[in-house]
């Protein structure tokens, strides 16, 4: 491991932050469960994968150039792409195979094309040392997508969405985590966004005029923010929308579009992008394999998460950020393996801690130095008391980790 930080059960990593359970990852961020994963970011369960984002649910193998992918393989610049293998400049395509352009093709014609695009990639990269990138493409301005757009349908269905149970959710963690019991989630947002970099914003469908939640920061979207759709969307334009393909010229030219908003077996997700086997999700991106979370990014095999960011196989948490495998845990960053942890950061297996930092083991901490239980709980009592009082009061604390690790 060399120049990275916040790595987990991981090793050759280089250049990376936020790497868990993966292996040979190089210029990458927020990875888990992958394997020679190259200059990408948020993504698990990834094979063989260079500059790609947003790739997981379920694994995917030989990727370059991709956003948003779900159980795919041998895929080439291209958006929303679910359960499809050989795929190349494409959006939104699922269940497929031998897809260019958005045109199924027969095998052996899509063979002989793929052939010459890679062999003209290779030819410049080479030369140039570097490739233009999805983003790039997607930036384009809106072109014939626009005569298009009175012919997709929009077929959105009802759902429940009912945010009294994410309410109590809250309710209940705050009492677990702080013995306070806090009500109205909306009230504490500010206090909750602390630990989250980016925010959900709404723009504009172009095709429908229906609000769009995007994460313009954490998605690399702010240049191509006009060409994100709706998920009821998306799949109708790409039926439509045929992109001639036969060079690499052409390829940079296709016009593509994206929705990050894939979903799959979910229930109750209120302004929720990227619902996978979730349930119970308020203004959250990219809730996989989990329940009961809210103003949060990539809370992922979490239960009871509000205010997260990276926070993986955890659960009764109140404002974390790229931490692995902790409980009961309030005001931390970088920590795993942990529990009943407070104000902390760089935690490895340990248990009850306050105000400590860069520990391995240990159990009882007050700023690193373990106490007797008694005047270590006597401690504790006190200062959630305060905690407690603060927030209900003011809907928000003076102090946060990070202000902590600041000097502040």
């Amino acid at each position: 491991i060399e120049k990275s930080t916040e790595i987990a059960d991981s090793y050759n990593v280089y250049h990376s932050r936020t790497v868990y359970s993966s292996k040979n990852v190089a210029y990458s961020t927020f990875v888990r469960d992958s394997e020679n994963f190259f200059g990408g970011t948020t993504s698990a369960a990834n094979q063989f994968s260079i500059k790609c984002l947003y790739m997981g649910g379920k694994l995917n193998v030989r990727t370059f150039e991709c956003f948003t992918g779900v159980g795919s393989s041998d895929v080439y610049y291209s958006a929303d792409v679910l359960y499809s293998d050989n795929v190349m400049f494409s959006f939104a395509i699922q269940a497929k195979r031998y897809v260019i352009g958005n045109i199924e093709l027969d095998r052996a014609k899509y063979f002989n094309i793929k052939k010459a695009l890679l062999e003209q990639m290779r030819d410049e990269l080479k030369e140039n040392k570097k490739l233009p990138s999805l983003a790039d493409i997607l930036s384009a301005p809106i072109r014939r997508g626009k005569g298009l757009f009175n012919k997709v349908e929009l077929k959105k269905k009802e759902e429940l969405k009912d945010k009294s149970i994410i309410e109590r959710a809250f309710t209940s963690t705050a009492k677990v985590v702080i013995k306070k019991e806090l009500y109205g989630i909306d009230e504490y947002e500010k206090f909750l966004s602390k630990h989250v970099f980016d925010t959900l914003t709404y723009n504009i469908s172009p095709i429908s005029g229906e609000k769009v939640l995007v994460l313009p920061k954490f998605w690399c979207a702010e240049n191509f923010v006009h060409k994100c759709l709706l998920w009821e969307e998306v799949f109708d334009l790409s039926r439509l929308l045929r992109n001639e393909i036969k060079n690499f010229e052409d390829g940079k030219n296709a016009e593509l579009y994206i929705s990050y908003d894939a979903r799959e077996q979910y229930f109750n997700a209120i302004d929720t992008v990227y619902a996978y086997h979730s349930q119970n999700t308020y203004k959250v991106a990219d809730a996989t394999f989990s329940r009961y979370s809210a103003l949060s990014i990539w809370p992922r095999n979490s239960e009871y998460s509000f205010g997260v960011f990276t926070v993986h196989l955890s659960s009764f948490v109140i404002n974390a950020s790229n931490s692995y495998k902790i409980k009961r845990a309030f005001e931390v960053n970088s920590c795993r393996g942990s529990s009943d942890i407070y104000f902390s950061h760089g935690l490895t297996d340990v248990r009850d801690a306050m105000f400590s930092f860069g520990k391995i083991s240990g159990r009882n901490l007050i700023g690193n130095v373990s106490y007797p239980l008694e005047q270590y709980k006597e401690f504790k009592e006190a200062i959630l008391s305060q905690v407690g009082d603060e927030l209900e009061k003011k809907k928000d604390l003076r102090y946060s980790i990070f202000s902590f690790l600041a000097g502040k």
